[in-house]
Formats: C-alpha cells, structure tokens, sequence
C-alpha cells in the first residue's frame, strides 16, 4: 500500500524501489513497514499528499506570498532578540544585517529560492518544508510562529530551549523540535 501511495504521489520510482527493496528484507508486516519508512520517511509524503488534495503551502514561493500577509510586529521575537544579544556566548547575528525586521529578513530569504541567491543555491526546486528546515537565523523561526499565533507559552518554551545553545543552527534546530512546520503551515494555511 505504501509503495502504491508514493508512487500516486509522485515520489520517484528508483525512491520507491529502495523502499520497497528494504521492506523486503523483514519478516513481519511491522518491520516491512518501518523499514519502508526509513527510506521514506512521513515528513517526505505529508506535503505531496497537501499538495493531491489542494491545500498546503508547498514551495517557497507559496510560503512566501503568506508571509507578505503577515504582521512585522513580535514582541517575543523583540524578547527574544535582547537575551540573546545579553548572552554574549556563543554566535550571534551581525550587527547591521540588510533587514529590518524579520518579516522581511522572511521574504527576502524567500524571494532568492527561485534562484542561486545569496547562498549560491544549485537546487532550486525545493519545498516550503525544507526552506524552514533550512532557516539559521532563530530570530527568523521565533518571529514566524509568533506571527502566525503560535500559543505564546509554546513560543516562550521553544526560545527557552534555543536559548541554552551556542550556534545558531543549534538554536533553530531546538525551535524546530518544540514548533514544527505542521504546527506553523497549518496556522498559515
């Protein structure tokens, strides 16, 4: 059913053999089905199936148009952007960056996925999903739940958590595990 279902989705073909291939190679209906999954994984099929049923936000692009509509105003991102000036640990933002806030830092950041960008990027076709995957800058994730009404007491928790970091990848990835994209594409949507 699963190798059916990705293959409808448009997973590619050489994707599903592997998956299928390693299934294989277990003996219960269970394992087969983790095994498939490992290859490939929820995270990959979610958006295709957004995508079949009309809904979702799928490339950058369509993030982007969103992220147009929403407020610049955060005041947990303005919070949030004094402790970790105040910490004076670890890596931190240059100090006059091109943006003024994060709403634009957002569309700005978006607007080069079409192309090579600033970052000199080779995959151009890449997925909303990946793009906030992608986001270093904590500031950029805290702002973009705020603005799309994440609860504030989740907020709060996920700035505490990418407070206790150092780099600024650390400090994404730790806003990322406490508000996934789910959480905030639903909230967009």
């Amino acid at each position: 059913m699963l190798g059916w279902l990705v293959l409808h989705l448009g997973v590619r073909a050489v994707v599903v053999n592997k998956a299928l291939n390693a299934a294989k190679q277990r003996a219960t209906p269970s394992a087969r089905g983790a095994a498939f999954r490992r290859v490939v994984p929820w995270a990959n099929i979610e958006p295709l199936m957004r995508r079949e049923l009309g809904q979702g936000i799928d490339t950058p692009r369509q993030l982007r148009a969103r992220v147009a509509m929403l407020s610049e105003r955060g005041p947990e991102t303005d919070r949030f952007s004094r402790a970790w000036r105040r910490k004076r640990t670890g890596q931190q933002e240059q100090a006059s960056p091109w943006y003024r806030n994060q709403r634009e830092h957002w569309l700005g950041w978006l607007g080069e996925y079409g192309g090579a960008g600033f970052y000199g990027r080779r995959v151009r076709n890449r997925s909303a999903l990946y793009a906030y995957n992608h986001a270093v800058n904590p500031q950029m994730l805290v702002w973009l739940a705020e603005a799309v009404g994440v609860p504030k007491a989740t907020v709060r928790r996920a700035v505490a958590d990418a407070l206790r970091e150092t780099s600024m990848s650390a400090m994404s990835a730790a806003i990322r595990r406490c508000i996934g994209w789910g959480e905030v594409e639903s909230r967009l949507v």
